[in-house]
């Protein structure tokens, strides 16, 4: 099943994970944050998990507090696949820290790795900033 939103894209790869595509030249900000819960909410009522590819991640200071903060959130692999994102990644890993977000974030490199985790069925990744 695929959805999209005002600033991403979205498709279910199985019942309980979906893979994010960020619409490019979109500054993910509240607003955004807002659509992504009411879409969420209407959409699921049980957990989830997320993998969003990030090629570039344009946020607000107040998307990056609010996105990804849904109570159903169970995991979120952010998958690296243009050089360069790490920073960025950094900065909104340290924020979603500051704000006490109690959900699982890891970095990966790899899809299938990436994939692996969402499932359970990994611990090993190249990059890991939560200590998760």
């Amino acid at each position: 099943m695929k959805y999209s939103l005002s600033f991403c894209n979205i498709t279910q790869i199985t019942d309980n994970i979906f893979e994010v595509f960020e619409n490019k030249n979109v500054t993910i900000d509240k607003e955004c944050a807002d659509e992504s819960w009411k879409f969420w909410d209407e959409l699921r009522t049980e957990p989830f998990s997320l993998l969003v590819h990030c090629s570039e991640i344009p946020l607000s200071f107040q998307g990056a507090q609010e996105i990804g903060r849904h109570p159903l959130h169970q995991k979120v692999a952010l998958f690296i696949d243009t050089p360069g994102q790490e920073q960025k990644l950094e900065v909104v890993m340290d924020v979603k820290k500051m704000i006490g977000t109690p959900l699982r974030y890891n970095v990966f490199y790899d899809r299938e790795k990436a994939m692996e985790w969402l499932e359970g069925k990994c611990r090993d990744r190249k990059f890991l900033n939560d200590g998760t």
